[in-house]
């Protein structure tokens, strides 16, 4: 029994006291012989054998990229041993170099293709080597350039997986349903025929807007681990809601990779956030005059100004100065705008008036610009002055002001003589006569002379007269 394997029985015949036999093995190692018999005799000890290698005379390849698939470009390892002729592995007796070149496959070898057996060895590793083309069916031959006399050898045929040499947005693609905000963004690396390959080195990549009108921001950077081929990045923002957005991939550190671009994207509008009041245009509401109507449009936003094209529902139309027409609901809006609605104010302003839309119903609101509701054409005059009692021999200021058909002083309304008379009453005032306006005011000084009721009329032309009734009391006695 050799190696624990049965290999052969022999005879000792009689009369003699031993056998000799031969042993024949192609495979180098080191054995034990064991002798059995079938006889009472004692077993010999089992005696050690050792076949040595014959002399090197060819050349194997037995390891490519440690048994995993290359990547078409990326540099992978070879192992090349020395063996004898039957295979086993046999140490060279002088330094041997060796090449590698390809046996089977379209594709290019490049990198570091050539390496040393030293004298005493049986095997070299060759780091470096690369090849081009990503295909199956590739096989490699080592064959010997210089040194030991040793025929060549062929790898067994092994795949050459695809690299990576591109950047591509997988995601969001065209058919994404974005709306504004934030959102993420896958980056792949890809080989040339567009599938997903991984990276080599820890590959940085960041985004950027290559088409749209708006602004990319947020987190704009991430990266693609070695051995893997994306990254998806949270927290990308866009603001503005339009299509064509096409956004690009860029490498910024590891694998040379060339950058990629989305699909062209559309972001929508998000949720409703206020109302934009504006003029018919589209502009600031510019000054209004009193009791004369003036068209608001109304547009629905949401909290970054972009229009809520879905909003269809009505507003609530309010003002902080009086209203005497349109604030009220609103007809539904188209596609988020309400392009038309007609208001009437009658209060002047200052320049504080504003308009108020409010979702029917609801809170979200959006108020207008601040305005100017000037005071709209004379109509009528109004004596501003105190009707209490006034001592005989007394003065008391009668101020008259020039107002509109709503009430508002007509604060344009310059140079008109207005003139004050006494027009009923027992009791008598002096001091009656004529005033010209300023700032749509003016006034005379009457003092009270006999006790009893006096009304005061004030008059211009073209105007409805005003008038005020006190009565002048005697004064303190004399």
């Amino acid at each position: 029994t050799i190696g624990g394997t049965p290999r052969a029985t022999f005879t000792i015949t009689a009369g003699s006291s031993s056998v000799a036999f031969r042993y024949y093995d192609e495979t180098a190692g080191s054995y034990s012989v064991t002798l059995t018999n079938d006889s009472s005799l004692t077993d010999p000890a089992a005696h050690p054998i050792t076949i040595d290698p014959a002399a090197a005379a060819q050349l194997a390849i037995t390891s490519v990229n440690g048994g995993s698939d290359p990547i078409g470009g990326t540099p992978f390892s070879v192992v090349v041993r020395s063996q004898d002729q039957f295979g086993n592995f046999s140490n060279v007796s002088g330094n041997t170099d060796v090449a590698l070149s390809v046996a089977t496959g379209t594709g290019a070898l490049g990198g570091t293709t050539t390496g040393t057996l030293t004298a005493g060895s049986s095997s070299v590793t060759i780091s470096g080597v690369t090849y081009s083309t990503p295909e199956s069916g590739v096989s490699l031959t080592a064959t010997r350039t210089s040194g030991d006399t040793l025929s060549a050898g062929t790898s067994g045929t092994f795949t050459v997986a695809a690299g990576a040499v591109k950047l591509a947005i997988a995601s969001p693609t065209s058919a994404s349903s974005l709306t504004v905000g934030s959102f993420s963004v896958t980056v792949q690396s890809q080989d040339g025929s567009d599938t997903p390959a991984p990276v080599a080195a820890d590959t940085d990549v960041s985004l950027s807007l290559n088409m749209g009108s708006g602004s990319l921001g947020g987190t704009l950077s991430g990266t693609i681990s070695a051995g893997t081929s994306s990254v998806t990045i949270v927290g990308a923002t866009y603001l503005e809601a339009e299509s064509g957005v096409i956004l690009t991939a860029t490498r910024t550190s590891g694998d040379a990779l060339t950058p990629g671009d989305s699909e062209s994207l559309t972001f929508g509008p998000g949720p409703l956030d206020h109302f934009a009041v504006t003029n018919s245009s589209g502009d600031p509401i510019a000054a209004q005059t009193a009791g004369v109507g003036f068209d608001v449009r109304v547009v629905a936003l949401d909290e970054f100004d972009n229009t809520v094209t879905g909003f269809t529902g009505t507003v609530d139309l309010s003002s902080n100065k009086t209203c005497s027409a349109g604030c009220t609901t609103s007809a539904a809006f188209d596609a988020g705008v309400l392009s038309t609605h007609s208001l009437t104010l009658t209060q002047a302003s200052a320049g504080d008036a504003t308009v108020t839309a409010t979702k029917s119903g609801d809170t979200e609101a959006g108020t207008s610009n601040s305005f100017t509701i000037v005071a709209g054409a004379a109509d009528h005059l109004t004596i501003t002055s105190s009707t209490a009692n006034l001592a005989s021999g007394s003065s008391r200021a009668i101020t008259a002001e020039v107002r509109d058909a709503n009430d508002n002083v007509v604060t344009s309304d310059a140079g008109r003589t207005i003139t004050f008379t006494q027009t009923a009453g027992a009791g008598s005032v002096s001091g009656t006569g004529s005033d010209d306006t300023t700032a749509g005011i003016a006034s005379r000084t009457v003092t009270g002379v006999t006790a009893g009721s006096v009304t005061i009329t004030a008059s211009a032309t073209g105007l409805s007269s005003g008038t005020t009734t006190f009565t002048v009391v005697p004064g303190a006695a004399d």
